[in-house]
């Protein structure tokens, strides 16, 4: 097996396309997760919004329409309006009983590495909550627009599930804003937002590979670009990382959005699809084998005691990959949350997945 080598780091940043590839027909009552062009009038939020039929018609993307209502003193009521419709929305929204991608996902990384999102959606806070009870071998999550299942602490600065109270002052948590789509965007307002921008850029300058997976790159985001190109160029050891593209557009129109992370990069790839990444071949180990390839030459990749390689598959289901993960960290990396607290990790675990799962727990 793939030996750990812990200054190794994979960092995963996310977009929407992440999230549509997770959930192509929504969630589990089919309640659609739409990008930002027609945002409102799909998911039906417009109804809401008769006064706003005229410049909705007029700016069917979310990003125009929230950039041109900033920009006048008298729309500010309903931008609140918006604002808490879209969370009530967006709040409301269940990965539901099947597997998705954002489980896959989370079970193949691991406590080294990390998931910047720009994604407002619940999927990836669900889907840690969930597999926390299989694992606490999971990656750290960084929200960089806001989400609206998690929640931070003005006195503490401890962040967590909006649900829960901060586990120092038992204070209930604060919503985290949402950063809505404007080209001119202000990341050092909120402190756990300006957080977790400063920690993106180290990673960016830290971590041996970086994949995008589902973000255009926007150039109408100019703000969080400067910065990421800022890190990126910043970094002494760019030459030396492994880039990686998951997104279903043409490499032509990748290559231009990217271009300025690329322009100097010979070690990139593209591929359409989450099952080709490095993180769905190497599962867990991803930045070990390019370490391995790399600079070791030694031909490397994840293989159970039979030598039969372990990769993650679209035919997947939770026991076959709980079963997967155990090959390669043993029976303990995967039972520790589980035997914490039994009671507690079987009732989460039943009531998203069944009672089929619990046998292999046990």
């Amino acid at each position: 097996m793939v030996p750990r080598y812990d200054s190794e780091s994979h960092l995963v940043i996310i977009g929407a396309g992440a999230t549509c590839a997770s959930f192509p027909k929504g969630d589990y009552r089919g309640r659609l997760i739409p990008a930002m062009n027609g945002f409102l009038e799909k998911t039906g939020i417009s109804n809401n919004f008769p006064e706003l039929t005229e410049l909705v018609t007029k700016y069917p993307n979310l990003e125009d329409l929230y950039s041109e209502l900033s920009q006048d003193s008298k729309y500010q009521g309903i931008l609140k309006r918006l604002d808490l419709t879209i969370r009530e929305y967006m709040a409301s929204l269940h990965c539901g009983s099947q597997i998705n991608l954002y489980d896959k996902l989370m079970l193949s990384l691991t406590n080294r590495d990390y998931i910047a999102t720009f994604n407002w959606d619940p999927f990836l806070a669900q889907s840690y909550y969930y597999m926390s009870y299989i694992t606490s071998d999971l990656p750290t999550i960084l929200y960089l627009h806001g989400n609206v299942a998690i929640g931070y602490c003005e006195n503490c600065h401890n962040i967590g599930y909006l649900w829960n109270k901060c586990q120092s002052c038992k204070e209930q948590f604060t919503p985290v804003p949402l950063l809505y789509p404007v080209k001119e965007k202000n990341y050092e307002q909120n402190p756990y937002i300006k957080n977790s921008w400063a920690a993106l850029k180290e990673l960016i300058n830290n971590s041996s590979m970086i994949t995008f997976w589902g973000y255009s790159a926007p150039k109408s985001d100019t703000a969080a670009l400067s910065m990421m190109h800022e890190a990126f160029d910043n970094s002494a050891s760019k030459n030396f990382k492994q880039f990686e593209i998951i997104n279903i557009a043409e490499e032509s129109l990748l290559e231009e959005a990217y271009k300025g992370f690329i322009y100097k990069l010979t070690h990139i790839s593209y591929v359409k699809s989450f099952y080709q990444s490095e993180i769905a071949k190497n599962p867990r180990r991803s930045c070990d084998c390019l370490f391995e390839n790399t600079m070791l030459c030694i031909p490397s990749s994840v293989v159970d005691e039979n030598e039969n390689r372990i990769t993650i598959q679209e035919k997947d289901d939770l026991l076959a990959l709980i079963k997967k993960m155990k090959q390669i960290e043993g029976e303990d990396v995967f039972r520790y949350c589980y035997n914490q607290n039994p009671i507690e990790s079987k009732e989460a675990l039943v009531n998203r997945f069944g009672r089929n799962l619990i046998g292999i727990m046990e």
